[in-house]
């Protein structure tokens, strides 16, 4: 029996299905998306734009998936909010549709159709709201934007125009991002409260005149990369003192960096009421060509920990022994909604050193490394949530040096095969030593479980070539690309587990830097989001990072027959252990 599921957020739905056996004649799928807020509206067939083996798109023009297929058993839906101007809180169902034939004569095998669940696009989930930009900038449209046919991806054109206020390029990759970031400054203005911010980076002009009024905003900012030069904040840092805003600056060693990206809203009884926290920084790059998450939860008692932990950031000179000791501590379990989800916090710098000692994790069971002596005591939290994982962990990272996540999801693949694992990280070396940990601790290759790899980084097409041209990866001195500090563990389980903030996830942000985590527990839907933006991630890297790491045209364009199935349906293929995942909660 065919079937199907689709999950979605505020920006891009998920979707993915399953068939018992082959299809014959089968050339792919096409994916109807239907408007459940309408009745009367015609159905949208989703677009695609590469086609046939010997066909052409060089203008990049979209098709429909009638015409050009879809030839795998997932897909996202990209076009959710610019083809059909539905704004947050559309109801969508999905039907999918096997068409058989040949190129350019396809037909419908309407027998075989199957249909998804409801999805809600949205960005709110019951006592938290959560946000996710679209900034990958290694996508065809968005190149061609910004390239003459046969030439070379401009980078100052980007970088100019992610910056100017309400420019269709900014607001395509940013997406509700902005409007988020600036929602609780105007809540001050309107009620008469306060924001008090923590931020690691300001340079966005926008967002820096929501800053600009000393009536409603205290800000400690940091300096950017633990330089005493701090080239990043410098502008933004004199003309806020030169407005009169309350500013501390938190100007921290090297090797020490007050990371923070959080905002605390004060009611005007001076009662804290709203936390907005999450890895998007302050700047036009972490709104618009990094990946990025930015969350709000609406509870008292949490903005009540985040205000106490701005106000000794205020108090702290460096880190001292009493910051660290008092983060150390970490906080009780919060409730954030009335259906059972809730949330616990941890604060950095959290240990008794100042710098992670040298040695690394010891080579033991996973139980163990939860336990090992020197663990930070949020990341020990983190290892125990990885190591109860019964599903699937997913996650998506920026630079975690060792030890980090990396190393307890090792050990957990190790434990329970079974596991569905799919991650992606900025840094190539992250995914390198994945791989040596897999192969010295396995009697087979690398790929004994998943032959298509579970943890990949950020790459981009380097050349022209078929359907494609050369993409940007980011821009020239960037080091971010996937930005987000996420991992989320079983998302369609009551157990669902998902962990955001600033911290990189790994144990210099807990040695050394100033940072925020939130781990929220019984949330199904704010999983699924997350979840949702993590597969959407992945999934675009995917095939690129295949392509630069195998050194070969993994693939440029559709099948003319029904071969493109073999793989899903062979007797030694994992693929159908990853449909597991989806489909046998």
């Amino acid at each position: 029996m065919p079937e199907a599921i689709a999950i979605c957020n505020n920006e891009v739905a998920f979707l993915a299905w399953r068939y018992e056996s082959k299809i014959e004649n089968c050339l792919g799928f096409g994916i109807y998306r239907i408007n459940l807020n309408d009745r009367q509206a015609d159905p949208i067939i989703l677009p695609a734009w590469v086609g046939f083996r010997g066909e052409d798109n060089r203008r990049w023009a979209a098709r429909r998936t009638t015409e050009w297929p879809i030839q795998k058993f997932s897909w996202r839906d990209l076009t959710i909010k610019n083809l059909t101007g539905i704004a947050v809180n559309g109801l969508f169902e999905y039907r999918i549709v096997p068409m058989v034939g040949a190129p350019g004569n396809l037909r419908e095998r309407n027998d075989l159709e199957v249909r998804t669940n409801p999805v809600l696009l949205t960005y709110d989930f019951g006592g938290a709201k959560v946000f996710f930009n679209r900034g990958i900038i290694s996508k065809q449209g968005l190149v061609r934007k910004i390239t003459e046919p046969g030439g070379t991806p401009n980078y100052g054109e980007l970088a100019r125009r992610i910056r100017i206020k309400d420019d269709p390029l900014r607001m395509s990759l940013a997406g509700d991002m902005i409007d988020a970031m600036k929602s609780l400054f105007l809540r001050a203005r309107n009620e008469g409260g306060r924001c008090y911010c923590a931020l690691y980076e300001l340079n966005d002009d926008e967002l820096e005149q929501m800053l600009i009024d000393p009536t409603s905003v205290s800000i400690i900012l940091a300096n950017a990369n633990g330089t005493t030069y701090d080239e990043t904040n410098k502008r933004s840092r004199a003309l806020l003192r030169r407005s009169g805003v309350d500013i501390v600056d938190r100007m921290l060693k090297s090797n020490h960096i007050g990371h923070n990206k959080f905002i605390v809203y004060v009611d005007r009884s001076n009662i804290p009421r709203t936390v907005l926290t999450g890895s998007t920084n302050w700047t036009s790059t972490g709104l618009c060509t990094q990946t990025n998450n930015t969350i709000i939860l609406e509870s008292r008692e949490l903005a009540t920990y985040y205000y106490d932990y701005w106000q000794s950031l205020r108090r702290d000179q460096s880190q001292e022994p009493a910051l660290r000791q008092r983060n150390a501590q970490g906080n009780r379990t919060i409730p954030i909604d009335n259906q059972g989800a809730n949330v616990k916090l941890w604060f950095s710098p959290n240990t008794k050193l100042r710098t992670r000692p040298k040695a690394g994790m010891i080579e033991s069971k996973l139980v163990d490394i939860c336990s090992e002596r020197g663990m930070p005591s949020d990341l020990r939290e983190v290892c125990k949530i990885i190591a109860s994982a019964q599903q699937g962990i997913l996650f998506l990272a920026f630079q975690l040096g060792r030890p980090s996540i990396l190393d307890m999801i090792g050990y957990a693949r190790d434990t329970k095969p079974h596991l569905f694992i799919r991650g992606a990280v900025t840094d190539p070396d992250s995914v390198g030593e994945y791989e040596t940990h897999l192969w010295h601790r396995s009697d087979g290759p690398i790929d004994f479980v998943h032959p298509d790899n579970d943890i990949i980084h950020a790459a981009a097409v380097r050349d022209n070539y078929s359907f494609w041209i050369k993409e940007l990866l980011k821009l020239p001195g960037a080091h971010a690309i996937i930005h987000d500090k996420v991992v989320v563990t079983d998302p369609f389980s009551p157990r669902c587990t998902v962990i955001t903030g600033s911290h990189n996830l790994g144990y210099k942000a807990s040695y050394s830097n100033d940072e925020n985590m939130v781990i929220i527990s019984g949330n199904m839907g704010l999983s699924a989001a997350y979840a949702t933006h993590i597969m959407d991630v992945y999934d675009h890297y995917r095939w690129r990072f295949k392509m630069q790491n195998e050194q070969e045209r993994t693939w440029d364009s559709l099948y003319r027959d029904d071969s493109w199935q073999d793989k899903y349906y062979s007797q030694t293929s994992s693929y159908r252990n990853d449909m597991d995942f989806w489909f046998n909660r």
